[in-house]
């Protein structure tokens, strides 16, 4: 994998990945969608921790969160930015 490190956007995407419920959710949404309740029952945190999390997540490009049914959030897949192939290899280290 390249990996520009003069990238504005390198140090930030690192900064997303140096906390450990964020991988969590990464992984979690690798091939599918799952609402942000289900997260917060996997992971074992509250939905307003997952909420945060997400945020920056998005901010950042890393997943898409739509709203449906009545107003819940639901978190799907991840950017291009990180190839299926490296979050494993992050989580399992």
């Amino acid at each position: 994998m390249d990996i520009d490190t003069n990238n504005p956007n390198f140090l930030e995407v690192i900064k997303m990945l140096s906390n450990p419920i964020r991988v969590k959710i990464l992984t979690l949404t690798l091939h599918g969608e799952l609402s942000q309740t289900m997260l917060a029952k996997n992971i074992g945190c509250s939905t307003s921790a997952i909420s945060q999390h997400t945020a920056l997540l998005q901010q950042n490009g890393l997943l898409a969160i739509s709203i449906r049914d009545r107003g819940k959030k639901y978190v799907k897949g991840i950017h291009k930015k990180i190839s299926i192939e490296f979050l494993p290899a992050i989580v399992s280290k």
